[in-house]
């Protein structure tokens, strides 16, 4: 095989690759973008428990320590570090009533679901959705 044909072989094959990685991200990220609709950022309360570089899952979207939390008496709130904003992730404030505990565990994290999307969080954030009671 000559030089060209290996080169574009080489070139079929990374763009090929470019389009699939790129639409497997367009899928995983849809559900974060619906949550980032419905739920726009809020400012946290001044008294908001606010932790850096936290790790989420968000439907199959894997964010490991890629997100900033804070919890006031009112949201959860998420904010994207620098990678989860390449990957399309907007900041948004979820309501503590929306959220609802499903109770599964895994390594430290807690599952809940907000509007029907899968959502596992730290345990020490998650749990507080517990705490709340809904709003009349």
């Amino acid at each position: 095989m000559t030089t060209g044909g290996i080169i574009a072989i080489v070139v079929i094959f990374l763009t090929v690759d470019l389009i699939v990685v790129g639409a497997v991200l367009t899928l995983a990220a849809a559900p974060v973008k619906k949550l980032a609709a419905r739920f726009p950022p809020v400012p946290p309360a001044p008294d908001a428990v606010t932790r850096r570089f936290q790790s989420f899952r968000i439907g199959i979207m894997n964010l490991g320590f890629c997100i900033h939390a804070a919890a006031d008496e009112k949201h959860m709130h998420l904010s994207p570090a620098r990678l989860a904003r390449i990957f399309g992730m907007r900041p948004l404030s979820i309501p503590w009533t929306a959220i609802q505990l499903t109770g599964k565990r895994s390594m430290g994290t807690l599952e809940a679901r907000v509007e029907g999307t899968s959502m596992y969080g730290p345990e020490w954030l998650m749990s507080l959705a517990g705490r709340t009671e809904p709003q009349s």
